[in-house]
């Protein structure tokens, strides 16, 4: 398990935006072009952990904002599918003819519905202890806090006063203890709880109608199916995911043909998307 210590966690504060879609690159503009696809609730930011990755690597990651979260522009009733269609576009008009995709936990979804998309335009696709409660696919039951979720996403409005009362009232300890998993990787704690908390507040930075979206979408039906995927897939869940059961993540590969499951011994849920040496491993152009 590596994680290099970044010098810098400072998130970039001037996003491209090409047809309201927000985006921070990192790593050598000529290397090899991969989407990294957030979490949630989060934003494009949480990709300053990748920085260094992307440089050592050789690899130009764009870390992606869905609709309404972070810098991207609002799009009333938008879809996996609908976000997935938007990647496609974007890698049109940054002139990625072929690349890759990677996201850990909330943003594991959206890798599956590109790959069932654009199969043929992916050199790689990394779905990292994947989140969700969808109801067309394994009927295995996902872990407590997606229960929680999918349930809240039945009330919006009482969810979207549950994300202010997350955003305004987050305190920088609260983020610390989340991330100490990535403390045990080399980043500081005091560093790592203020990156959170700016990731917090980019990822509302419009208020927090995005988040909401992100939320019915992930615990919905996702509007595809899975076992249409027609490109190699790559699912990794941690034996220590507090979040995300590894019973779940096993299911899901199980439902997609070709598929290959991954189990990441002893890591925690962050430890699980943010290990450079697995990203390495498994983010390489076939």
């Amino acid at each position: 398990m590596s994680f290099s210590r970044p010098d810098d966690l400072t998130p970039p504060h001037r996003p491209s935006v090409v047809d309201g879609v927000a985006f921070d690159v990192h790593g050598p503009q000529e290397g090899f072009p991969m989407f990294w696809l957030h979490g949630s609730p989060s934003c494009r930011w949480e990709a300053v952990l990748l920085r260094d990755w992307a440089h050592q690597r050789g690899m130009c990651v764009a870390a992606v904002d869905r609709p309404g979260c972070g810098a991207s522009h609002h799009q009333p009733g938008w879809t996996m599918l609908y976000v997935a269609r938007q990647l496609g576009r974007l890698a049109n008009r940054l002139g990625w003819e072929r690349f890759g995709v990677a996201g850990g936990s909330g943003g594991g979804p959206y890798v599956l519905a590109v790959a069932h998309e654009m199969p043929k335009r992916l050199a790689f696709a990394v779905s990292l202890a994947c989140a969700g409660a969808f109801r067309d696919g394994p009927r295995v039951r996902p872990g407590l806090v997606d229960m929680g979720a999918a349930m809240a996403a039945r009330f919006p409005g009482a969810l979207r006063l549950g994300f202010s009362a997350f955003r305004i009232g987050s305190t920088q300890p609260l983020f610390a203890g989340w991330a100490e998993p990535l403390v045990r990787l080399g980043v500081g704690q005091e560093q790592m709880g203020q990156l959170f908390l700016e990731v917090a507040a980019e990822g509302a930075r419009q208020g927090v109608d995005g988040w909401v979206r992100d939320t019915q979408v992930l615990h919905g039906p996702w509007g595809f199916d899975v076992g249409a995927i027609r490109c190699p897939v790559e699912l990794v869940a941690g034996s220590k995911d507090g979040f995300v059961p590894l019973r779940y993540v096993r299911a899901l590969a199980d439902e997609i043909p070709g598929s290959r499951f991954e189990v990441a011994e002893g890591a925690s849920h962050f430890e699980t998307i943010f290990d450079h040496d697995r990203l390495s491993r498994l983010c390489r152009p076939r």
